[in-house]
Parts: structure tokens; C-alpha cells; sequence
């Protein structure tokens, strides 16, 4: 009898190391999470990457395209242009 409580005892407590030890099963749930936010990650810089290179090649290529992206960005005004702010009431 008492030989069967130590075999289940070294049982459980195995079964706890491999569950819950650092190398363990939900160790490496939590890294698969954490790999797949870090992958979604990459492929949302992917994309912003791939959209900010179209806008330089854009700019680069048409001189209204970087006139406009100046005046956007910049807030930029020319000399013989006037700036109408309206404010809400």
C-alpha cells in the first residue's frame, strides 16, 4: 500500500513538472500566444512598411503628390494663400 502512495506521489508530482514546470506544457501554450501576437505584429509592420514606400515612390515621382503631401503634413501655406480657421460655436 505504501509503495503505491509513493508511486502516485512521484506521479503527480512529474505530471506537475511537465504541466506547469518552465519547460512545461503551459510554458509552451504561452509562447505559442506570445509568437503568434509577435508574427501578427510583423505582418502589420510588413504592411505599413509596404504602404509607406508606395507614398515615397508617390512623392517622388510627381511634384503635386509632394506638394500636397508637404501642405498636408507640414500645414504649410504659400505666400500669396491666407488660412481661414473656423471654430465650432
Amino acid at each position: 500500500m505504501k509503495l503505491g502512495y509513493i508511486f502516485l506521489g512521484a506521479f503527480l508530482i512529474s505530471l506537475g513538472i511537465v504541466v506547469l514546470g518552465e519547460a512545461g506544457l503551459l510554458s509552451a501554450y504561452r509562447s505559442s500566444q506570445e509568437n503568434a501576437r509577435l508574427q501578427s505584429r510583423i505582418d502589420d509592420l510588413q504592411s505599413e512598411n509596404a504602404k509607406l514606400l508606395h507614398d515615397i515612390e508617390a512623392v517622388q515621382k510627381s511634384p503635386r503628390r509632394l506638394e500636397h503631401t508637404i501642405r498636408t503634413r507640414l500645414s504649410l501655406v504659400g505666400p500669396d494663400e491666407l488660412v481661414f480657421e473656423f471654430q465650432d460655436l
